[in-house]
């Protein structure tokens, strides 16, 4: 019995060895760990269903930062976008893992109806339907992974300066629609006033009728166009409301006048610069790439046989027997070669979109600075010389009216156009302030940091020029 335990213990060995060989283990490529942790800690906000999400309470009267911090919490669409960066981090171990797993056979011998040790034994063997894969492979994979995920967590940043864009945007247009109505107002009241001179002129005879029908016609149309001024504003609060994924028929107070803008410096050359270190698409786009590179390599590696392997001892433990087993995979070399083929397509598919947006982005950021400078020039011409013209106009034909030499209509007119040209001087400040909103989500950057950087975050190097 002692010689039988003795030699016992070589079976015991080689099939803990093969078990730790067949169930393989899980590559992990440097950097997942730092991809998780970054991970968590940004998730720190969806531990809680989205359902059971409490944002802190937005005041009535918010400011933009507010506004985007509380959109950025409570977004739907943000949050599904880090549950798909989270999903991609999980596929890692998934990819890095041997896919066979170990398989256990036994045999029990009788001889004459007694169990018999020497004919009995005990197996172990990697499942038939799943070769052991070269450890290179799984590693491969694994990194494959680890760069889709690292794309994935770009898709996560993308989503959120795309609704930083859309909450500021969207709260610009009820600045605007409500400084427009304040306007719209003052104008009612001065019309107002007009008309009532009319009808005074008209019981004494100073006004003619058809004069008298003009003033109230304009008056009228001036009530018209305030009266759909109003309408506009429930529809730019709710549309903000959705932005905020919060009722509809929240209010939401915006100032009455729209901000004064800050000119900008910036160059095209320093905005570019940003943009290819810092915007999200082409950071999505550089860790595709990696992938797709990595993807070659493991296309190629199809060349590299797999194996199997496998041991069985008798439960005396004097009989032993390995066996293995090498596939050549010689005979499938169109399909690999045509794997290869994929693989590099995809790299030059992905190469090609980031060209494209490499495009795309510039030329955004020119036609923004190129409209930027368009509506400070614009800007300047309505503050500097065609408003206060116009304002002396009206001034002059308030007079005349007032000493009885010049007419209601002419004065209505002048009053007109300047409404007119303050709606347009309001256009001009949305279009500018959404162009700097644009500025900041192609360079991924607060206005406020835009000047002051000469370096973005990091990114791969096969994207760090433009």
């Amino acid at each position: 019995m002692k010689n039988i335990s003795t030699s016992g213990r070589w079976p015991r060995l080689a099939l803990g060895l093969m078990t730790l060989t067949i169930g393989g283990c899980t590559m992990h490529p440097r950097g997942e760990g730092r991809l998780r942790a970054a991970a968590a800690r940004e998730g720190q906000i969806y531990k809680l269903a989205a359902a059971q999400h409490t944002p802190p309470p937005l005041p009535i009267s918010p400011t933009p930062r507010e506004l985007v911090t509380y959109a950025l919490i409570n977004s739907p669409a943000v949050e599904s976008a880090y549950w798909r960066w989270r999903a991609a981090i999980e596929v890692i171990p998934q990819a890095g893992t041997e896919m066979t797993t170990p398989m256990l056979s036994g045999n029990l011998g009788l001889v004459n109806g007694s169990y018999s040790g020497a004919n009995s034994s005990v197996g172990i063997a990697n499942m038939g339907s799943s070769d052991i894969r070269w450890p290179s492979k799984p590693a491969a994979d694994a990194k494959i992974a680890l760069e889709k995920a690292r794309a994935a967590e770009w898709q996560f940043r993308e989503r959120q300066f795309a609704l930083r864009e859309a909450v500021l945007t969207a709260w610009n247009r009820l600045i605007a629609a409500r400084a427009v109505l304040a306007l719209a107002r003052r104008q009612k009241n001065l019309d107002v006033s007009l008309v009532n001179l009319a009808q005074t002129r008209l019981t004494t005879g100073g006004q003619s009728s058809s004069g008298y029908l003009e003033t109230l016609n304009a008056v009228t149309l001036l009530k018209l166009h305030i009266a759909a001024l109003r309408r506009e504003l429930p529809r730019r609060e709710i549309a903000i409301n959705n932005l905020l994924n919060r009722s509809p028929m929240k209010t939401i107070l915006a100032p009455a006048a729209f901000p004064a803008i800050a000119p900008q410096r910036w160059t095209m050359a320093h905005l570019i610069r940003l943009a290819a270190r810092r915007n999200p698409q082409l950071h999505e786009f550089a860790w595709t790439r990696r992938a797709n590179k990595i993807q070659i390599q493991r296309a190629m590696m199809q060349y590299i046989p797999n194996f199997d392997l496998g041991a069985v001892t008798s439960l005396d433990g004097i009989t032993q027997n390995f066996e293995g087993a090498v596939m050549f995979p010689i005979v499938r070399y169109q399909a690999i070669n045509a794997a290869i083929r994929e693989a590099r397509f995809n790299l030059r598919r992905t190469e090609s979109r980031m060209q494209q947006t490499k495009t795309e982005l510039a030329s955004r950021l020119a036609i923004d600075l190129v409209m930027l400078q368009s509506d400070r020039v614009q800007l300047a011409f309505f503050s500097g010389r065609l408003l206060p013209r116009i304002r002396q106009m009206e001034h002059f034909s308030r007079v005349s009216m007032m000493q009885g030499s010049g007419g209601l209509i002419s004065n209505l007119m002048a009053q007109k156009t300047v409404l007119k040209l303050r709606e347009m001087e309001l256009d001009l400040r949305v279009d500018q302030a959404d162009r700097l909103a644009d500025i900041e989500t192609i360079v991924a950057r607060p206005l406020e940091l835009i000047a002051k950087s000469k370096k973005g975050g990091p990114m791969p190097k096969a994207a760090a020029k433009p």
